[in-house]
């Protein structure tokens, strides 16, 4: 609840709760330019994704305007030195076709927008600000 309250006395109402995760998004985190320079989590790391969003490590708020509403949320990998980090936009807009009906419909969602490995001196940035737990 130290996340929601944070959010809320910067004047951020979530939609709902839930963080959805599409196919596209998840391929987009393991997408060759960020293979190719280590930073796509590897398989343990993905399968641990759900984990890492439940049970983080550090939250943070991604205050740059172009960013929307987006939280970082940081978790413990496998095997590395580097943290696994998650981009969530919050509240984020996306257009949903529903098999069997005409049109489309515009739904809200906290979105999973990509995911992957970073080393802890980039997450104190001043463009993030710490909502919740530790970075060391």
């Amino acid at each position: 609840m130290p996340v929601l309250q944070a959010l809320r006395r910067r004047d951020i109402q979530l939609q709902t709760a839930a963080i959805t995760v599409t196919r596209r998004e998840a391929g987009h985190a393991q997408r060759p330019s960020k293979q190719g320079r280590l930073a796509a989590l590897d398989a343990a790391d993905m399968d641990d994704l759900p984990v890492g969003l439940a049970q983080p490590r550090a939250v943070l708020l991604d205050t740059r305007a172009d960013a929307g509403d987006a939280l970082i949320i940081v978790w413990e990998p496998h095997e590395r030195e580097a943290r696994a980090k998650a981009v969530v936009r919050l509240n984020f807009r996306r257009n949903v076709i529903r098999p069997g009906k005409p049109r489309r419909r515009v739904e809200r969602a906290n979105a999973l927008r990509t995911a992957g490995y970073v080393q802890a001196e980039h997450l104190r940035d001043p463009r993030y600000e710490l909502l919740w737990g530790e970075l060391d």
